[in-house]
């Protein structure tokens, strides 16, 4: 075997060595941040490994657990979720080959931020929104895109902050707006879209024309689409003037003279929200302003000089100054200066000059400032923490300081100065252990002048002392004495040491000192300490410095106890945990002196590898790694009994068990065999005997035998195993088979191997009756088995020695019975027949079939011995016959019988109508065997007439006017009616119409005509007669007509006649209407050119009052003028514009249509919007502008300021055009000129443009060999906003830089190659000319596939790697831990000659060339042999006497062999990868030398030097046991053990609950043992932590158990109550029994039986009994207590009550004392009984209507009742109409309700319909049905029908319920969850009680369904990628509603379609769905 496991390493190390020198490193290519909750991570595939593992970890934070990844070797790219957003991650790849770790990749990766949305969004003019959104903690930055898909503008902005203003918007447009954050690991999802309208902007031009002295007319250009301006008016002190305009002009008076007013037009939108204002200044002052003011002031004389400039007119001058704080100073002068004096020191004035005149003071036009000198700060305050070497030095702000300077001195005399324009100086760099002086002045600058305030005062603080330093901390193990030392600190005046154990307030000590050291006593044992020093002065103590951990002794461990492993060569140590230890070493030595032991972390250690039935001494002791702690108690143990000997085992065939005995001796109490199948099937017997039988042995297998003995305490070790072969199996695969036919039972099975026969037992399963069939043979047959009889089949094979077990029960049923006494009756009314028959045995169902003379042939099916034959012809003969049927046969056909079915229904219904008489003549063809028909004619106002006649033919008379009549015929054979005939339907005349009205539309000049209609189809004709002229009509089929065609300013008459198509009714009364006037006719239009007025004539029309003429132009300008003249003008029209006029006549009513359209247009204006863009690539530029009205053709103009660079211009009857030959560096102004033929538009049309920069002029580029990064500059052009590079290799390479600098740096140009380089200049908008080229050379690149040939024991190795691009030679380096080497070669290949043992190297290989060496070097690593392993410690385990060696690894090691060798020749072995392992069941007491040797992958190592280790403890003698009876105590007592720590004493009883107890002495109590039980008690040592084999084992009996069973048995009749119980097991035992009454007394009683009476008790007493048994030992507890009763009370007050509907009657009572439940029986005087049963005081039952009923209640509580010696008598409801029947119209939600005559005759019936929440509808009724209307959809209604002359009161429903068509599903909503694809839809259907169907509808037409009751459903099999609509429809009962809107959902898009845009570098908000065969596509 140890030679297989060295073959097995050897394999493993000689795979990995393979691997290592052919693979490369793991390399992770890329990290991306796909949601802010994931990352999608790429790597290089390696062949050769079995799997990946990606940890996932967050920097810096180890309280986050990791994500980790087990990904298969065929993966590269995996997507981890489940991340934080926003946060930067450890990314570690590691490549696994099986369980070996072979490269690992490590890069740091930041998840995508979370989403932010927006919160805020709102325009603030006609070109700028504002926005706001959520601040998102993990986003570094915000992209806000804009978009306006109308104009077609998008804007992607950047912020770091959450709110921005967009500006050049477009006016009246609406904006898309969303926010995407971002931070460095990529994008977040984008946010909800906010929508936001720019406001409208303000007219282009406003204007003010005085026109009068206080008057003056405000005018503005119009703006499109506007229909309302908000216009303000202001002068200098308040708005005179705010209001919304309709038109574009606005008068104003009382102007006032010397005033400035100030006019303000803003355009509102349709939201009534005003856009920016135009505004626009008007003066009636004409004083002009002082226009330059100067100050200059005097820092010495705090006074200033003010002057200005003179205004023409003025006489006077007043110069005012303002503070901040309102006061005021002034001047007044002639001339233009004067001086301010006793200015204020710390002010910033505002200066301003008035001109004065007689009449005026001018406006304050201009204003300038000056500020005075600075006062001096105040308030001075320092702030500082102690735990803080900041210091804040604050001061009161001055007023308008420039700056104020600070300054500190420390007690030093060290200065620090702050500068600052705040007002407080933080002092960062303070010194702990200091005093500080602190002072601060401000200083401001006049002008040219500087002035200083004073120095403030000056103020102090000290420092806190400075952080104590290097302390140290010894402990003395002998004393427990710890002393610290340490460095003193500056401004220290004492020192506290605070020390800290983990025992609480136990383990805290303090120590203070003045000097630098101090000694702590007292110390406990085990205790890791904290050690903290402080330093103190009188204020402030300095930060804690912490020392080194100290660490006192580990505690000895306690309680250690040894437990015996029964059926093991082991013991189980155990002890408490000891404080301060990091291992124990648990010893156990033999009475020959061997030794045992195990190492163990845990409180607990097995010693494995002991003899049987031997007694040990075992110890336990703790360690720290420093100090052992002292030995344990010695405890004792013992290991479990040797086996018996001599098994042997013999098989009973015929009992099927097995015989074992083996051989005993006098101390084995007891035996156990086992035998095992090969399956791992158990079975056993136990005896006290040498020999016991195995009953039940499985068929064909062969056993496993072994014997076990039991000496009292513990099982043996099983014997040596023998085999034993059972008895074979019966046949396998038996089958069975019925023959329809004839009934043969036909059977079959495998034949079965040595068999000589076989014998089949079939049983009835009824009856019992056997039946055997014997062959040689695998088959067999019988017949004359029961029909329809199931039986049982067993078979069994025999051979010369053994019959083999049964097999299983095989059920199989004989042909079912022909069924008898068959019976078919008809149907009236229909052509059914029910067929019944008696039942047939074996029949599961049957099949009744009828035959008519024709042939015509009809079944039914039914499980019961009743069917109905419903497709029956009528009128015809069938022979009816039964079969009965099974699961696979059908009986024989049944005797047959015939039955004549009913009568067919009349057909060929026929009818017609007298119109005059309006009376119908129904006829029909005659039937067959009829002899009467009766007709019914049903009209739809419920009207009926009937008749009765012999033949066929029938009239009816006295028909309603406009009904349609429903005909129905039925025959009679004189025993059964037809049914009816198909319903044939006749319209009557047509009624007159009513109510007829006329409407004039006068929009279309036609009449509307309307009448009211009674729900028949007809036709209608309508006839309008004017006075003179044609007549108008129209035909229609509705209730309204329209006439058109009408001739305008006349007058009509109207008449109406309605006509079924048969029948034509009366007209109705006429109407008078007139009609609208003519249009206006030659409207003409002229235009006055000067004054763009337009003057508008017509002709007169005809029926017109008056006439409004409307021109209109564009941006919805409209002006009307009204006048009951021919002509009207129009003023003050805008230029270029083309307006339209129209003219409308009016009368008293309508208005004509308005006239033909004449247009008329005014004279053209100037271009506007006039734009230049540069086209880069053909150095064109394309100016365009909007097209000026009346323009006929454009000249664009180019010119510079620079007269020596050429012009250009173009010219065009377009809206652009482009200028050429445009010089590179240029500023163009560029000119627009519109004309029309004759004029020219003005020169304001103009914009600038710049041109394309030159090329640029490049310098020698500068190379970084490290980086292969080049450094390229050019001279400075101040046109060029940045220059681009671009380099190419002679390879293809390129790369490229840009910077608006002079340089920028070549950063990705690959090694070993030759790049071509140019720049280009890139201008505002274009890109210039390519400069002249140049070359750069890189650095050679770096070897690759470097790998190493290294042979074990020398210290030689030969590296080689691949050729390099752009090298001249190669340099090797070899470098470890102390030892380098190197060689230099222009080879691929070289060696190195000085290696050492257990050295990790690291090998680097780099190319060198003339101008650089490679900018890395190839890399690998190199292991030596590993050398011996040092410092080799072994520990002991209790847990299976287990060695735990450990040591310190040796360099290069991948794995170790540990072997330990005893002197008893047991030998272990251990392979292990770690510096430590366990060898379990060693044997104990036993000395091993332990040895450790180390290999590497490749090399095995040097074995370490020889550790000689003792293994583990053994158990206590004379142990021995008594009982103590109060509270059932079992004490239990021993003999100490050698060393025992602790013991353990364990109760084992036989009912298999075990008690412990543990003690340091000798006798520790069991507090929880079970009563009447024998335990088997046994006690183990605990020594070093482990525990000793068990203790022999002893027999103790627990105390006596209470009597069981107690029960109260109650004599109903008297109240007395017999208590019993169950006698006690324990011979001569005495009972006590205690009884406690409730809310009563207690008694104790003393019975010599098992039983005892409670007499003279009363009714509803209740009591609480428990007894207690007694033996010669002791008395028991007292049992489970048991509640007995007496009968209880009756109850009282009885009252009872009926409900109509319903017929439930509720009857009501007081309760009885003691009762559980009542019972109330019911009896009517008619015999009707019925009861019900409660817990409560009430309960309900059903009665018969209008009966008279006497009810009575009992009250129970378990067996007894009370006396039922009350009773109450009461009325049944009154009987309903009975038979009620409702139909429902789904379409309108009526209930149609029919219902048989009341016998009461009432004069009217009410049909009710009661909703569960008690809302009725109802509908009145003098005949037996009526129609409920509008009931509402969804809702179950209960029917119920009453009548005039019955009084119920409220009736709250009945039995009849009928549930009303379903409700429509609204606001349906569908939620998709994008990682699962599932769809959650919900939907409104208003509470409804119906089923709903959703319905998933995709583009091919395939549907899926959910289904629901709950308003809401989910999709969770939708197809990713597909687009579904949705639509849910409702389910009641017979009705279905409409459907409800549907609505569209996209599913998430497939893993592949994500793949795809990822490549192309796109957004997507979708959902991913990942799929596993995408992943395997990738492998």
């Amino acid at each position: 075997m140890r030679v297989l496991e060295t073959l097995g390493v050897l394999v493993l190390a000689t795979l990995t060595q393979i691997w290592s020198t052919q693979a490369q490193e793991c390399n992770i290519i890329s990290i991306t941040s796909p949601t802010a909750s994931s990352l999608l991570i790429q790597w290089n595939r390696l062949l050769g490994l079995t799997n990946y593992f990606l940890d996932i970890r967050v920097v810096n934070d180890t309280r986050t657990n990791p994500t980790v990844v087990l990904v298969p070797e065929f993966v590269s790219i995996k997507e981890v979720f489940g991340l934080r957003p926003g946060t930067l991650y450890n990314v570690t790849l590691k490549g696994f080959l099986y369980y070996t770790s072979l490269c690992v990749d490590v890069k740091l990766a930041r998840t995508a931020p979370a989403t932010s949305q927006i919160t805020y969004s709102k325009a603030i003019s006609s070109t700028s929104i504002k926005l706001e959104w959520d601040w998102v903690q993990t986003a570094t930055k915000y992209n806000l895109l804009v978009n306006s898909t109308l104009a077609g503008e998008r804007y992607n902005l950047s912020f770091i902050n959450n709110h921005a203003v967009v500006e050049n918007l477009r006016p009246a447009t609406a904006y898309d707006c969303y926010v995407v954050t971002s931070n460095a690991g990529g994008l977040g999802a984008r946010s909800k879209v906010r929508t936001v309208t720019t406001l409208i902007q303000p007219p282009a031009v406003v204007t003010l024309q005085q026109t009068g002295p206080q008057s003056a007319q405000i005018s503005w250009q119009a703006v499109d689409k506007v229909l309302i301006y908000l216009v303000t008016v202001r002068n200098v002190n308040n708005t005179i003037f705010s209001n919304r305009v309709f038109t574009t002009t606005l008068d104003l008076q009382n102007i006032a003279p010397c005033s400035v007013y100030q006019i303000s037009v803003s355009s509102v939108n349709a939201l009534l929200e005003p856009g920016e204002p135009r505004e626009v200044n008007h003066s009636t002052n004409t004083l002009s302003g002082v226009t330059s003011i100067s100050v200059d002031y005097s820092c010495d004389t705090s006074s200033a000089v003010v002057s200005w400039a003179p205004v023409f007119g003025a006489t006077a001058y007043k110069a005012i100054a303002v503070s901040h704080n309102g006061t005021v100073l002034s001047c007044v002068s002639s001339i233009a200066e004067c001086q301010l004096s006793h200015l204020a020191c710390g002010e910033r004035y505002e200066v301003h000059v008035t001109a004065m005149s007689i009449n005026c003071e001018s406006t304050e036009s201009t204003s300038t400032y000056f500020q005075t000198v600075t006062c001096p700060p105040t308030d001075l305050m320092l702030y500082r923490e102690c735990s803080s070497n900041v210091i804040i030095f604050s001061w009161a702000p001055n007023n308008y300081s420039a700056y104020y300077l600070a300054q500190a001195v420390d007690s030093t005399g060290k200065i620090m100065k702050c500068m600052t324009t705040d007002s407080s100086c933080f002092f960062t760099d303070t010194v702990c252990g200091r005093l500080y002086n602190f002072t601060v002045y401000g200083s401001s600058l006049m002008d040219s002048e500087q002035c200083d305030s004073a120095v403030g005062p000056v103020i102090q603080i000290q420092t806190a002392p400075c952080q104590p330093m290097y302390m140290e901390t010894t402990t003395n193990c002998q004393t427990n004495v710890l002393t610290s030392n340490w460095d003193g600190a500056e401004g220290a005046l004492r020192y506290r040491v605070d020390v800290f154990g983990n025992r609480g307030s136990n383990s805290q000590y303090t120590c203070h000192s003045t000097t630098q050291s101090c000694d702590i006593t007292g110390i406990h044992c085990g205790e890791s300490l904290t050690m903290l020093l402080t330093a103190f002065d009188d204020e402030c103590s300095s930060s804690l410095a912490l020392g080194e951990v100290a660490q006192t002794v580990p505690c000895a461990p306690q309680n250690v106890l040894a437990v015996m492993n029964c059926g093991s060569d082991s013991i189980s140590l155990t002890w408490d945990v000891t404080l301060g230890a990091l291992f124990y070493i648990a010893t156990a030595t033999d009475e020959l002196g061997n030794t045992n032991t195990c190492n163990s972390i845990d409180p607990h250690c097995k010693i494995t590898g002991l003899r049987c039935g031997a007694s040990y001494s075992a110890f336990v002791m703790a360690s720290n790694n420093k100090c052992n702690s002292s030995v344990s108690e010695t405890i004792t143990a013992e290991t479990a009994p040797c086996p018996p000997g001599d098994v042997q085992v013999l098989l009973d065939c015929q009992e099927n068990q097995g015989l074992v005995s083996w051989l005993g001796s006098q101390t084995m109490i007891s035996f156990t065999a086992t035998m095992e199948d090969q399956v791992g099937g158990l079975l056993s017997c136990s005896t006290t005997a040498s020999s016991c039988r195995i009953p039940n042995l499985k068929c064909g297998q062969v056993y496993a035998v072994s014997v076990t003995h039991h000496d009292g305490v513990c099982p043996s070790m099983p014997s040596r195993p023998i085999l034993l072969k059972s008895v074979p199996c019966g046949p396998a695969n038996v089958r069975a088979e019925v023959q329809c036919l004839s009934g043969v039972l036909s059977m079959g099975w495998d034949r079965t191997e040595d068999a000589a026969g076989y014998t089949t037992s079939v049983v009835s399963v009824s009856t019992g009756e056997q039946v055997y069939c014997n062959s040689t043979s695998a088959a067999c047959s019988l017949s004359d088995l029961q029909c329809g009889e199931s039986y049982s089949i067993q078979v069994r094979s025999y051979n010369g020695t053994c019959l083999s077990l049964p097999t299983e029960s095989l059920m199989i049923r004989e042909v079912p019975c022909v069924p008898t006494e068959v019976v078919a009756r008809r149907m009236c009314g229909n052509s059914s027949v029910e067929v019944s028959w008696r039942t047939s045995r074996g029949a599961q169902s049957y099949v009744a079939v009828a035959v008519d003379d024709s042939g015509h042939r009809t079944e039914c099916s039914s499980d019961t011995t009743t069917c109905s034959l419903s497709t029956l012809l009528c009128s015809s003969v069938y022979s009816i016959s039964v079969w009965a049927v099974d699961d696979n046969c059908s009986s024989l056909e049944s005797q047959s019988i015939t039955l004549r079915t009913v009568l067919c229904p009349p057909t060929n219904v026929q009818s017609s109508l007298n119109c005059s008489t309006n009376s119908a003549s129904v006829s029909w063809d005659a039937n067959v065997n009829a002899l009467s028909y009766r007709g019914t004619a049903a009209g739809r106002d419920g009207h009926t007439v009937t008749c009765e006649v012999s033949a066929p033919g029938c009239q009816f008379n006295d028909l309603h006017c406009g009904q349609e009549y429903v005909f129905i015929i039925t025959a009679s054979d004189g025993t059964c009616d037809s049914p009816n005939s198909q319903e044939h339907r006749h319209e009557t005349v047509p009624c007159a119409r009513q109510s007829v009205s006329s409407f004039l539309d006068c929009a279309s000049n036609s009449l509307n005509v309307n009448w009211a209609q009674d729900g028949t189809s007809l036709d209608y004709s309508v006839l309008a007669r004017p006075a003179s002229g044609a007549v108008l009509s129209c035909t229609t089929g509705t209730s309204s007509c329209i006439i058109t065609g009408l001739q305008c300013g006349q007058t009509y008459t109207t008449v109406v006649t309605a006509t079924n198509g048969e029948c034509q009714g009366p007209e109705s009364v006429t109407n008078s209407v007139q009609t609208v006037p003519c249009v206006p006719s030659s409207v003409l239009a002229d235009v006055e050119c000067v004054s763009n007025t337009v003057r508008a004539s017509w002709s007169l029309a005809a029926g017109a009052l008056s006439y409004s003429s409307v021109l209109s132009g564009p941006g919805n300008y409209s002006e009307t003028c009204i006048t009951s003249n021919l002509s009207c003008s129009f003023r003050g029209l805008t230029c270029a514009q083309t307006y339209m006029l129209n003219v409308i006549s009016h009368d008293s009513q309508c208005n004509s249509l308005a006239s033909a359209d004449v247009s008329v247009t005014t004279a053209p204006c100037d271009p506007e919007a006039v734009s230049a863009m540069l086209l880069c690539d053909s150095r064109v530029a394309s100016v365009s502008w909007h097209a000026s009205a009346g323009a006929n053709a454009y000249t664009v103009l180019a010119h510079t300021q620079n007269q020596s660079i050429p012009h250009s211009s173009c010219r065009t009857s377009a809206t652009s055009c482009d200028l050429t030959q445009l010089q590179c560096s240029e500023v163009f102004n560029i000119t627009v000129l519109a004309d029309d033929g004759t004029c020219n538009s003005s020169v304001r049309a103009s914009t600038t443009l710049k041109t394309a920069p030159c090329a640029p002029t490049m310098r020698s580029p500068t190379l970084n060999c490290s980086s292969n990064l080049a450094l390229v500059s050019w001279a400075e052009d101040p046109d060029a906003v940045s220059v681009s590079v671009n380099a190419t290799s002679d390879l293809g390479h390129t790369a490229s830089c840009s910077s608006s600098a002079q340089s920028c740096s070549l950063d990705s140009l690959s090694c070993g190659q030759t790049y071509t380089v140019y720049g280009t200049a890139q201008g505002s908008q274009c890109a210039s000319t390519h400069s002249a080229p140049f070359s750069i050379i890189t650095a050679p690149c770096t070897p690759s596939t470097l790998s190493a040939d290294y042979t074990c024991g020398t210290s030689t190795a030969l590296v080689s790697w691949d050729e390099s691009q752009g090298r001249e030679s190669f340099y090797l380096h070899v470098e470890a831990n102390g030892h380098s080497d190197n060689c230099s070669t222009t080879q691929t290949h070289c060696s190195i000659n000085s290696l050492r043992c257990g050295h990790l190297y690291n090998v680097s290989v780099e190319s060198v060339s003339s101008r650089c060496n490679s900018s890395d070097a190839a890399r690998m690593q190199l292991q030596t042999a590993p050398c011996a392993p040092q410092n080799v410690t072994v520990n002991l385990q209790c847990s299976r006497n287990t060695i735990s060696v450990s040591w310190v690894g040796s360099p290069g090691a991948v794995g170790y062999n540990v072997t330990a060798l005893g002197p008893d020749g047991d030998v272990r072995h251990s392979y292990v990868t770690d510096t430590s392992c366990q060898l379990p069941n060693m044997h104990c007491a036993q000395t091993y030398n332990i040895m450790v040797t180390p290999f590497s992958d490749t090399c095995a190592g040097f074995p370490s030097t020889a550790y000689s280790f003792i293994a583990g403890p053994c158990p206590p003698t004379n142990v021995e046991v008594s009982l103590k009876c109060n509270g059932n105590v079992g004490i239990v007592h021993w003999t100490a053990a050698q060393n025992a720590e602790m013991y353990i004493a364990t109760a084992m009883g036989y009912d298999g609950h075990s008690h412990t107890c543990t003690s340091n002495g000798t006798s520790c109590n069991f507090m929880d043992l079970h009563c009447e039980e024998n335990y088997t008690v046994t006690v183990v040592t605990v020594e070093r932590g482990c525990q000793s084999e068990p203790s022999t084992p002893v027999t103790l009996r627990s105390a006596i158990c209470p009597p069981s069973n107690l029960d109260g048995h109650t004599n109903c009749a008297n109240n007395d109550i017999i208590i019993t119980w169950d006698p006690s097991p324990v011979s001569g035992a005495t009972y006590f029994l205690y009884s406690q009454q409730m809310d009563g007394q207690n008694s104790t009683f003393s019975p010599t039986q098992t039983s005892h009476a409670l007499t003279g008790l009363q009714c509803g007493m209740s009591f609480i009994v428990q007894v207690a048994a007694e033996d010669n030992i002791c008395m028991s507890q007292y049992g489970n207590p048991v509640q007995v009763y007496t009968a209880p009370c009756p109850p009282s007050s009885l009252e009872a009550s009926a409900s109509c509907g319903t017929n439930m009657g509720t009857i009501s009572w007081q309760a009885g004392a003691g009762a559980n439940s009542y019972t109330a029986n019911v009896v009517g005087n008619h015999g009707h009984t019925v009861s019900c049963t409660s817990t409560n005081t009430s309960c309900s039952v059903k009665l018969d209507c209008g009966h008279q009923y006497t009810a009575t209640v009992v009250s129970s509580v378990d067996l007894c009742n009370s006396t039922a010696n009350n009773s109450i008598q009461f009325d049944s409801a009154p009987c309903l109409p009975g038979n009620v029947m409702a139909q429902l119209d789904c379409n309108v939600n009526n209930l149609e309700v029919q219902w048989d005559h009341s016998e009461s005759i009432p004069d009217s019936y009410t049909a009710l319909a009661i909703a569960r929440d008690g809302t009725q509808f109802s509908c009145n009724t003098g005949s037996t049905s009526c129609t409920i209307q509008n009931l509402r959809c969804g809702r179950t209604y209960s029917v119920v029908v009453t009548t005039s002359t019955i009084s119920c009161g409220i009736i709250e429903g009945s039995d009849y319920q009928i549930q009303t068509a379903p409700c429509k599903p609204e606001s349906l909503n569908v939620q998709l969850q994008c990682s699962t694809n599932i769809a959650e839809v919900t939907w409104n259907n208003d509470e409804a009680e119906q089923f709903d169907m959703v319905t998933a509808l995709n583009f091919t037409g395939d549907a899926t369904t959910c289904n629901s009751t709950n308003a809401s459903c989910a999709f969770t099999q939708l197809r990713c990628g597909e687009s579904y609509t949705i639509s849910v429809i409702g389910f009641t009962e017979n009705c279905t509603s409409e459907p409800s809107t549907s609505v569209s959902l996209d599913t998430g898009e497939t893993v592949l379609k994500k793949k795809m845009r990822i490549e192309n570098n796109s957004f997507h908000q979708g959902c991913l769905i990942f799929a596993a065969s995408y992943f395997r596509r990738l492998a």
